[in-house]
């Protein structure tokens, strides 16, 4: 498995981030799957100690689920969300080591149907996602800068 390139700023993956998870994909493409592991920080809990937030459970499952349209390394393959569907089944714990899975369901040209899930070490499913992903907007791709970014995505062991 190879790993995915992270950002600096983003609030999931970014190094520079201070207050980001620092968190890291890695590509399987045997079983067509990107998979991330991650340990939510107590300061992301929802107000009940010990328990994620689900905001943050929607950031983890949407953001590996778009990655996984990366699969065959086109990173240059900016898309966006455009619907996320999040079940959550059952509380997902601060301060434990989470495996995030992500994967293609349907794929075009301009637009994906991909899907997430979020499982504790003993196997435990506490959340799902479902999301429709489009071809960011030329305006929106022109206005990233991504030759200047470019230099800031890179695979940090």
């Amino acid at each position: 498995m190879n790993m995915q390139p992270t950002s600096r700023s983003c609030i999931l993956c970014g190094r520079e981030n201070d207050i980001g998870l620092k968190m890291k994909w890695q590509n399987d493409p045997e079983n067509q799957r990107v998979i991330g592991r991650v340990v939510i920080p107590e300061s992301f809990n929802n107000g009940y100690p010990g328990l994620t937030h689900g905001g943050m459970v929607a950031a983890l499952l949407d953001e590996t689920a778009i990655r996984a349209i990366w699969i065959n390394g086109d990173y240059d393959n900016i898309m966006t969300t455009k619907e996320l569907k999040v079940r959550y089944l059952a509380p997902t714990p601060t301060n434990t080591e989470l495996t995030v899975i992500g994967w293609v369901i349907e794929s075009g040209q301009t637009r994906a149907v991909v899907g997430s899930m979020i499982k504790t070490p003993d196997g435990v499913v506490t959340a799902e996602g479902e999301g429709l992903v489009v071809l960011a907007p030329s305006h929106f791709r022109q206005s990233l800068n991504i030759e200047a970014e470019r230099k800031h995505w890179r695979v940090e062991e």
